[in-house]
Parts: structure tokens; sequence; C-alpha cells
């Protein structure tokens, strides 16, 4: 449906709404007095040829599902200053079963407002509960123990890093871990790509231990006050003499392991990784090692069919795989 957005601020007159697909930023369980609540950060995406086509306008936001995701119900965020919309970014749960949500800035004027963080009892009522000033994309994590302390991670001109350990009654604002890669300045450890890779992990078993990602992945033992690198992607100059493991740039997510938290699952875009031991990784390059044998992660952005009739070829450019050829004779 081709329509005028004026319900989202200034709009976009001749913008295309394409409904029922969705990028979906962040889905969640939470337990209910025995109920399983699903919560899902729906976030809208542009087609990027047209940029006039909107996946999920109109409809992005958070959502809940209290019957295994059969049908879900949008659940109220209130309004930004400007009388948009926010779109979520992150859910968490914490130990007390109170419900966080952080918020990212939108396409043009139909969401903004990212920064925000909001927290819910019940799941339907969401307060705002702190903002952090120039915020954008915006990743939260909490205390496994404490549900009053929370990290934040958030694009801010360019990246922030901030703790509190009531509830954002009061904040501190943490140091930033400085890649030795020569080639990324020292106040912004994703090279200007916070907007596509933001990861940040507390250890449950110590809320001290906190780890964050961009192009590379750093540790702190001290609740974020000093950091030391863990992974590299490359031998930039800086990074040739770091005696730690190789990591594919564009660190995304963590997992750890249940049974020791030393061990960890990292998601990048060359794929899985699995550190046996993060403790030692800042000064072990085995620590890291890649899992994506027989698992492909190419991502390809261009290709070409040749025009033979007698048999078949294709040419195809990866994104840091190289050029992929396919011949083969009728």
């Amino acid at each position: 449906v081709n329509v005028t957005l004026d319900n989202f601020g200034n709009g976009l007159p001749g913008a295309t709404l394409v409904p029922g697909i969705f990028h979906i930023n962040d889905i969640v369980t939470r337990n209910n007095g025995g109920v399983t609540e699903i919560y899902a950060a729906v976030a809208m995406a542009v087609y990027r040829e047209s940029l006039t086509e909107f996946l999920g306008g109109g409809e992005f936001g958070l959502y809940k599902s209290t019957n295994g995701g059969a049908t879900w119900s949008k659940v109220t965020l209130p309004n930004t200053t400007t009388g948009s919309l926010f779109e979520p970014n992150d859910i968490e749960i914490s130990s007390n079963n109170t419900i966080w949500v952080s918020t990212t800035d939108g396409l043009l004027s139909f969401a903004n407002g990212g920064g925000t963080i909001f927290s819910s009892t019940d799941g339907n009522t969401f307060m705002e509960k702190f903002v952090v000033p120039n915020g954008s994309r915006t990743e939260i994590e909490i205390s496994a123990t404490n549900p009053d302390k929370l990290y934040v991670l958030a694009r801010a001109n360019p990246i922030t890093i901030i703790k509190t350990e009531d509830g954002f009654d009061t904040t501190l604002t943490m140091n930033l871990p400085d890649d030795a890669d020569n080639g990324i300045d020292a106040d912004d450890f994703t090279r200007g790509q916070s907007y596509y890779d933001l990861m940040l992990e507390a250890d449950p078993s110590n809320d001290n231990i906190v780890y964050v990602g961009g192009i590379d992945t750093f540790r702190s033992a001290d609740g974020g006050i000093t950091w030391v690198q863990i992974s590299k992607w490359s031998n930039n100059p800086g990074l040739g003499g770091l005696s730690v493991p190789f990591v594919h740039a564009d660190i995304h997510d963590m997992t750890f392991d249940p049974s020791n938290p030393d061990k960890a699952m990292i998601a990048t875009d060359g794929g899985v990784f699995y550190a046996n031991s993060l403790l030692s990784a800042y000064s072990s390059p085995s620590a890291i090692v890649c899992m994506g044998n027989d698992y492909n992660t190419s991502q390809f952005y261009w290709g070409s069919i040749g025009q033979s009739i007698s048999n078949y070829q294709f040419l195809a450019g990866s994104q840091y795989n190289g050029s992929n050829f396919i011949y083969k004779d009728y």
C-alpha cells in the first residue's frame, strides 16, 4: 500500500509500506507464574536499492505472545518527545523477573529516541528509566545476581559505556577499551560501525567481569574500569605483535557455557568461534578457535552468469572470502 507516513512525524510522501516482513532485533522468553511469555523487539528495515520500501513500517515496536507465538499483541511504549514511536533493540530479563528494554534510532523520522531504556514488572506497563545522552543503538546487560546492576553500551558520538548499581538512580560512565589496531581510533573500538557490530555481556557468575565487542573483543575484570584485548581480526599495524587469538571482525554476540562461564561461543561475521578459556585469551592465541568447519558463512554481494550455451558459468563476489567461480559443462 502506498501511503504518506504522516502518522510517524514528518513522514515520507510516496513511501511504500511492506507489511508482514520484519527485522527482529531481539527475542526473549519470560516465565510469568508458569506462563511462558515471548517478547520480540520488532524493527523497521528498508530495501537498500529503493530506499522507499519500508519493511514492517507502521508495525514496528515491542510485541508479546503468551501462546507460543500463535498470536501476538503489541506492547505500548510511551512515545518519544517528538511524538514518534520507539524502536526496541535489546530485551533483558533480570533475576527478579523485571523486563528491561533498550532502544535504537529508527529510519528517518519514523522512530527516534535511541538510547532510551525502559523497564516493566508486569510486561504491560513500561516506565522510562534512563536516556543515554545523544544515544542511538543501545545494548544492556544485567547482573545475574543483582537486578539493579546494569551495564549499558551505546552508540553515542560515538561510543559510551555506563554502569548503574541502583537501577539508574545513579550512573557512572566507564572507560573505553582501546583497540591495538593503529587504524582504529582510541575512542571507538567499533571503528564507526556501532550501528552494526556492538556486543555486551557479563559473566553470569561474576558481574564485575564484562565483555564488549566491535571489530575485536575485550574483557574487563573490574567492572569496566580497565580492559584487556582478547582477540584480533588481522595483523594490521599494532596487532602483529599482540599474542591473542584470531577472531573474525565484527563481533555480534557471546553466550556462555552454563557449567563454566570461562568458556563461550562468539558470533561474528565470519561464523562461530569457541573460547575454551576467556581468562587466558589475552595471552594465548589458541584460547579461541574457529568452529567454521563444514559451515558456510560466505556473504555474497554480487554475481554474474556466463552466456555460453555449452556450459554454465557463475562468478560471485563475497565479503572477506574472495571471488568464487563455478564452471560445469552440460
